[in-house]
């Protein structure tokens, strides 16, 4: 059985964080686009390596993650545009390993206007990875204080919701939180849970609830996974459709249906209430040769159909776009197959659909330079595969792991964890023309 490896932290020297960058416009003449660096991360207050991509609010500010940052740990920041350019204000550096070690999700904006995020480490708890941080992982809330000053310098007020402990609760929530209705949040964690003769050492996952009764929250595992035919190690954020079900994927587990190194391929998943409970079911297994290894969080369009992508297996054997049709008992289509050792397929991110249906990613590596590029699937066209923008892996970024996100007038914004003038990443933006 494979075992996923857990990113780990860097130890950074602190370095002056310009907050204030000036915007750096590149233009391919190959694409028509306009790419712009809206910030250049420095390991300073900034942080540095932002792997979980942005978040955009209602009025156009983005909010992200990043590791580093003075204690090391990561930080929470806001990129908001002044006109001249883009001002980025740190809102929180994680502190302590109680607080949490490693934003690795992106954001999401709940209810009541705040931030709320996961951490793979920190916390407390017995886990450790190997590079000698502690904690079994956090789910947390960041708001304003209470008296914050209006200064573009106040930091903002963290609130851990819950602390993971690494038995039957689970271990290393990788993915982004989910809200429902009534304000209660739902996630992933990678491991933890069931501790049978196939997750003897860690568990295979869990997909957890936090119930929330008078601004506290509690925990209830609504699945544990056996890496059986309903998978294991489940990574990505999670999606409901309109009757309230949980979907999501598990990168390893299903039934050994094809080659994947010996190994089962992974699943995408239900999870429907049932009474007091929730049965899982696998609406799909993959085989290797139709992917392998689906890490990301799914989509879904206004018909019902679902979309995620795999790191693995397809033509190319380096990772698929897949659609899942909802009217023919969720049968996968293969939109696109990234081709052989030059690229690296989708990580832990969740694709884009514009308002016409378009699909837009990201790729870690390959492409032009090896170093990543910003992707289009265009759906008039069959699903045709076009490059928006591919990375140098200099002052422009490179190796991109986070989420896009899109603004109304259908500008793209997102993160790199390389490149940039300090070599620890810079958030961008591409201009459609």
């Amino acid at each position: 059985m494979k075992m996923r490896i857990i990113k780990q932290s860097i130890s950074l020297s602190v370095v002056a964080a310009t907050m204030l960058v000036l915007a750096l416009a590149i233009t391919p003449a190959t694409q028509a686009q306009t790419y712009t660096v809206i910030h250049t991360f420095a390991n300073g207050k900034d942080g540095a390596y932002p792997f979980p991509g942005l978040t955009l609010d209602k009025t156009g500010n983005l909010y992200g993650a990043a590791r580093g940052g003075p204690s090391g740990r990561g930080t929470v920041f806001k990129l908001s545009n002044s006109g001249s350019g883009w001002l980025l204000t740190p809102l929180y550096g994680f502190t302590a390993d109680d607080d949490g070690v490693i934003p690795n999700a992106a954001l999401v904006i709940g209810p009541d206007g705040a931030l709320y995020g996961t951490n793979v480490l920190g916390g407390g708890g017995p886990c450790a990875d190997s590079g000698g941080n502690p904690g079994c992982g956090t789910v947390f809330k960041l708001a304003p204080g209470p008296k914050r000053p209006n200064t573009a310098l106040s930091p903002w007020v963290e609130t851990v919701l819950y602390r993971f402990q690494g038995g039957s609760d689970g271990q290393y929530p990788e993915g982004a939180v989910v809200f429902d209705k009534n304000g209660n949040l739902y996630g992933a964690t990678e491991k933890g849970g069931f501790h049978g003769a196939d997750c003897a050492e860690y568990g295979c996952g869990t997909i957890y609830k936090l119930t929330v009764s008078g601004g506290t929250y509690t925990e209830s595992v609504l699945y544990s996974f056996t890496n059986g035919t309903d998978g294991s190690y489940p990574m990505g954020a999670l999606v409901f459709d309109q009757l309230g079900n949980l979907f999501g994927t598990a990168a390893n587990g299903g039934q050994l249906l094809g080659s994947c190194n010996s190994e089962t391929c992974g699943v995408v998943w239900e999870l429907s209430p049932a009474g007091d409970n929730w049965a899982e079911s696998p609406i799909h297994t993959f085989n290797g040769s139709d992917g392998w290894d689906p890490q990301g969080g799914l989509i879904f369009d206004s018909l019902g159909n679902l979309y995620g992508t795999t790191v693995s297996g397809g033509p190319g054997k380096a990772g698929v776009v897949f659609q899942l049709d909802s009217s023919s008992g969720w049968s996968e289509n293969i939109l696109h197959g990234f081709p052989g050792q030059q690229f690296q397929g989708p990580d832990l991110t969740q694709m884009l659909m514009d308002k016409d249906g378009n699909l837009y990613g990201v790729l870690p590596s390959g492409g032009l330079h090896g170093s990543g590029e910003v992707y289009k699937l265009t759906a008039s066209d069959g699903w045709s595969y076009s490059t928006l923008y591919a990375f140098l892996g200099g002052s422009d970024g490179g190796h991109p792991y986070g989420s896009l996100v899109m603004d109304k007038d259908g500008n793209l914004y997102g993160t790199t964890t390389a490149g940039g003038q300090q070599n620890q990443g810079v958030a961008f933006k591409i201009t459609p023309q």
